[in-house]
């Protein structure tokens, strides 16, 4: 392709490995904006740019189609247009033109950014009574016809990393520690640039105004200065207290957690490939930065033959290098160098990340496999699940359904449990891959 990649719009949206995070998006928002949220960002991560008219259509067919069984439910256009623009008031979509040139596949953005999220003009009233009616929406988005709305990827992201950030901080510490690392973190993301090295000051009264507001019914506030001097004292720092005006001055460093959260991760990583004793040396290693073989094998508490082993495993798969410090000048003079292990860990961060990519795609190529081999038991299954539908809306019989449902036997049964269980096991995989992939690319995003 002649475009150039590097002209769209967002800072990764050139990046076609983002599109495994669409499901995150979604787990996300439906997490913290509500089921709606979730539903228009599906759409619009099916259709990648969209008028608001349109994502709301959709939303709401698809809504009325999830809730149709229960009528203590209703879908309101008004409600989805209300949730449609808190999506753009916190930044989560965006504004793109549309683009008259065919040429041109690249969106492009308003310069402005309070034109990028500014709220769309529909006239919410005349869409409900069509939709209502069942008419085509056609004419109905005359008022925000040139206007397409797509993701706001680095805000998305965003939210990716802080939830790692906020779970790290719950495994590490206890949960209320990880809601107050929550609240820190959209403090910060709403006063200063989400996305360098280390926020802004944030005063400790502050701090404790926003927790209040968010936790006010949980009884961990009485000790909340102790939780704000774990986290600053803790050693991934999620916190770092940088004065002492006003009860206290923080900052969040965003460099060194993720930088720590990277480490426990690729720590991990060894542990489940070579065991927790290879684990001890990596990480002793990575501490001191240069360590010389006897000084390992004295520290790590492991024999000494053990010891060079795993060390030499984990210079082989290239986790460990080796350095050589001469004594000497002289090429031949015997005994006169020094040999020290140290780790370089940006080259173990792609390496890492080129294992996450390979075995994404091998989990991606073994489901369709699955799906290929059990092609027919599939479609059988879908054939007696539409018959039964029809069945029950036809208000059959229980002895007619169950002679449909009969059709598959206790074997294909057994079959399609075992593929279900299996199709788990790989969606569960790369869920974990995808994890992974997160933390490590989410490393290189701080600037």
């Amino acid at each position: 392709d002649h475009r150039d990649l590097h002209s769209f719009p967002t800072r990764r949206s050139s990046d076609l490995v983002g599109l495994l995070r669409h499901p995150r998006y979604l787990q996300l928002l439906q997490e913290c904006e509500g089921e709606e949220s979730r539903v228009l960002v599906e759409e619009l991560c099916k259709c990648g740019r969209a008028t608001a008219s349109h994502l709301i259509e959709e939303a709401y067919k698809m809504l009325k189609t999830e809730k149709n069984e229960d009528p203590n439910q209703a879908v309101s256009v008004h409600k989805l247009g209300k949730v449609f623009g808190a999506l753009v008031e916190k930044k989560y979509i965006h504004r793109c033109p549309v683009n008259t040139d065919l040429n041109l596949t690249v969106p492009k953005l308003e310069s402005d950014e309070r034109l990028q999220f500014h709220p769309p003009e529909i006239d919410l009233k005349e869409l409900a009574k069509r939709l209502e009616d069942g008419a085509k929406t056609d004419s109905i988005i005359d008022k925000d016809k040139e206007v397409d709305w797509t993701l706001n990827r680095d805000r998305l992201d965003q939210l990716i990393r802080d939830d790692i950030i906020q779970e790290a901080a719950v495994r590490r510490i206890d949960k209320p520690a990880g809601s107050i690392v929550g609240t820190v973190l959209n403090l910060s993301g709403s006063l200063y640039d989400p996305w360098s090295q280390a926020s802004g000051r944030l005063g400790q009264s502050l701090i404790q105004d926003r927790v209040k507001k968010d936790w006010s019914e949980d009884g961990f506030l009485q000790h909340l200065d102790q939780y704000l001097t774990i986290l600053s004292s803790d050693k991934t720092r999620f916190l770092d207290r940088v004065g002492d005006a006003g009860g206290g001055q923080y900052m969040v460093n965003y460099l060194h957690i993720i930088e720590e959260i990277a480490a426990a991760t690729v720590e991990n990583i060894v542990k489940e490939k070579f065991g927790s004793k290879s684990m001890r040396i990596f990480r002793y290693i990575r501490e001191k930065r240069y360590v010389e073989e006897n000084q390992v094998q004295q520290v790590v508490m492991i024999p000494g033959k053990e010891t060079k082993l795993l060390t030499y495993q984990l210079m082989e798969n290239n986790f460990v290098c080796l350095q050589e410090l001469r004594k000497s000048l002289a090429p031949n003079v015997p005994c006169k160098a020094i040999y020290l292990f140290y780790i370089n860990f940006d080259q173990v961060v792609r390496m890492v990340l080129g294992l996450c990519y390979t075995s994404i795609l091998n989990l991606k190529r073994r489901v369709q496999l699955e799906y290929k081999e059990n092609a027919r038991l599939i479609e059988k299954q879908d054939r007696v699940s539409s018959i039964l539908t029809s069945l029950e809306a036809e208000g059959a019989t229980a002895d007619q359904l169950e002679e449909v449902e009969e059709m598959i036997t206790p074997p294909e049964k057994e079959a399609l449990e075992r593929l279900e269980h299996t199709l788990q096991q790989y969606t569960a995989a790369q869920n974990g891959s995808h994890q992974t992939l997160c933390i490590l690319k989410d490393r290189k995003s701080v600037v």
